[in-house]
């Protein structure tokens, strides 16, 4: 495992969970947030919470990357990736950093209104990111996972694997 302290927290969820081979796409807000959460003590994350994590990483991209968001059709969810500035990710809607950096999209899929978040513009996609988000971080549930009884995905507490990957990657 190949960690770099120097970078964010967020950052380093994000990468990690693609090389440990956790998933092969990205995390979800939830779980993103969740792990910072757990790393902090806390069990829920608020809308300011997720305002916040969404702020800072629009406002302070690394250099040469941007955060995409794309539906993720493996888990049903949208899901936050750090992609190279170069990437080929469709970009249908990009918000930059005050230094004119691209810092985070949205591709198409991710804004369909059909399985996707159903928006149109930068603000309306932050908002239904947060909106999709914060019933799942409101109750702790920040893990995506297949309900078999259901036969549906759902948002549930994290699995102890995902708590040994968070700590592997954030410490504590």
């Amino acid at each position: 495992m190949s960690t770099n302290s120097s970078l964010p927290d967020w950052l380093m969820i994000m990468r990690q969970w693609l090389e440990q081979r956790m998933g092969n796409t990205g995390v979800t807000l939830p779980f993103l947030a969740g792990a910072l959460a757990l790393k902090r003590g806390e069990n829920t994350v608020s809308t300011k919470g997720l305002r916040a994590l969404l702020d800072t990483m629009i406002s302070s991209p690394l250099s040469g990357y941007f955060v995409g968001v794309r539906w993720c059709g493996n888990i049903h969810a949208p899901v936050l990736s750090s992609l190279s500035l170069d990437d080929s990710l469709v970009r249908q809607c990009e918000i930059r950093s005050s230094n004119g950096q691209v810092s985070f999209a949205f591709s198409p899929d991710a804004m369909s209104l059909f399985g996707g978040l159903d928006c149109d513009g930068a603000q309306s996609c932050i908002e239904k990111l947060i909106q999709y988000s914060l019933p799942y971080t409101v109750s702790g549930n920040f893990s995506r996972m297949y309900d078999e009884e259901s036969k549906a995905f759902t948002y549930s507490t994290f699995r102890s694997r995902e708590i040994r990957f968070i700590r592997s990657v954030l410490g504590g």
